[in-house]
């Protein structure tokens, strides 16, 4: 319950960009995520709800752009950054999934790592965490929305089998001339060769996922997966 409280205070933290930018800079200060927050110094933002293929696409950009040659600010999940982004006219994509794999797929990692403790909650418990990363999506997006003119929008389908096109889109929107990537089998093996566990599909974490879909998709979280499902609808609309 303390983690919950602490998330719904982060969440209103977020309402105010530039005092969660000094926060985080305060928290990070001796932490190289630190090079993770956006300034009007970066070259690139790439955001969005977890497990929206964040990772993978930055994996995408720095294989074709490489790993000294650009700053980009990303994994911070949060709408804040992408706030400040829009501000400064830093060039941002926003990544989103479907709120039904998503929310399933953050929680169950979260289980396996271990960063939330699944094998001591009970149903109740993980339905509260389960309601409350619905409506954390819903927030995500909401904020997002906001600032739509300014970013570029990314399907999980558009940025898993078209990276390449991707950078046309963002290139083209920002009159910037990023590298191309090559979306081959070639290239996409090696990024999931050089990769940690967590980007790609997992056995284990298939496993868990079973339980979480029941009370995900049970009666006790219909209204809000309903909220994140038209939040989905209006962002795929809004991506074209």
């Amino acid at each position: 319950m303390k983690k919950l409280i602490k998330k719904r205070l982060g969440e209103w933290i977020e309402r105010f960009p530039y005092l969660w930018k000094m926060l985080m800079v305060f928290r990070y200060r001796n932490h190289p995520f630190v090079r993770r927050l956006v300034s009007p110094k970066h070259d690139l933002v790439i955001e969005g709800y977890p497990r929206s293929a964040n990772s993978f696409s930055v994996k995408c950009f720095f294989y074709s752009n490489g790993w000294l040659d650009a700053k980009v600010a990303t994994h911070t999940h949060s709408p804040a950054q992408v706030s400040l982004a829009a501000k400064w006219g830093v060039p941002t994509m926003v990544l989103f999934r479907d709120p039904d794999q998503a929310v399933v797929s953050f929680l169950a990692l979260s289980f396996q790592s271990g960063s939330l403790d699944g094998e001591r909650m009970d149903e109740k418990k993980k339905l509260q965490w389960i309601q409350y990363m619905t409506r954390r999506y819903v927030h995500y997006y909401e904020e997002i929305i906001k600032v739509k003119d300014k970013i570029l929008l990314v399907s999980f389908s558009e940025a898993t089998n078209d990276f390449g096109g991707v950078l046309e889109k963002l290139n083209s929107q920002y009159g910037k001339s990023f590298e191309y990537f090559e979306h081959s089998k070639a290239s996409i093996d090696k990024i999931f060769s050089t990769s940690q566990k967590h980007l790609s599909p997992n056995d284990d974490r298939e496993k868990i996922k079973k339980n979480i879909k029941e009370i995900y998709f049970s009666k006790g979280n219909e209204v809000k997966r309903e909220e994140a499902r038209k939040v989905y609808s209006e962002l795929s609309r809004l991506a074209g």
